[in-house]
């Protein structure tokens, strides 16, 4: 189980462009259409501009810098409704999964829908992927909108977050998720 700046999440933690889909969804929509209405409101994304956040951040005790749209942390193998976005997830290996994005236009964003549909997230353009147990971000400019951590808006208005690996839950699942899912 993760945490950022010491809330609990248990899925999934993004900030910037895309990342109020889930909160900002009129429930009314949800209620008529279900899923349909979190990818028509995120068409509706594609077509606005993307602001780039200015951020430094460290991985594993190295330091990065750079202009992102937005960012993505999860510890899930199923993102959006989309599974196996990203390639031999394992969810006891005390890593989660972390993809940057700077990509600012919807032809851009449009043109690498095809290696989210391939699952090749890690080698697509415009896109950096890491694996880690903690990761530090410090927003050199201030978020538009909150993080969103499982689908809700997180009340935090700091600068700098700490997302880490903290906690150690036992699951009991079939037998047939096993081997897919744990190493």
């Amino acid at each position: 189980i993760c945490t950022i700046n010491d809330t609990v999440f248990t899925y999934s933690a993004c900030f910037g462009k895309f990342a109020d889909i889930p909160y900002e969804t009129p429930i009314k929509l949800k209620k008529k259409v279900g899923y349909l209405a979190y990818l028509l409101y995120g068409i509706k994304s594609v077509i606005k501009s993307a602001r780039l956040y200015d951020i430094d951040f460290e991985i594993q005790g190295k330091k990065y810098s750079g202009k992102y749209t937005f960012a993505i942390v999860s510890n899930a193998d199923r993102i959006a409704g989309i599974n196996n976005v990203y390639k031999d997830i394992k969810l006891d290996d005390d890593r989660f999964e972390i993809l940057f994005c700077t990509l600012t236009n919807k032809y851009q964003v449009l043109k690498n829908i095809r290696y989210l549909l391939k699952r090749e997230l890690d080698h697509a353009p415009g896109f950096e992927f890491y694996r880690a147990n903690k990761i530090t971000i410090k927003f050199n400019n201030k978020l538009a909108k909150n993080w969103c951590i499982d689908g809700e808006e997180l009340k935090d208005y700091s600068d700098t977050f700490v997302i880490e690996n903290k906690y150690k839950v036992c699951l009991l699942l079939p037998d047939k998720n096993l081997n897919r899912l744990f190493k």
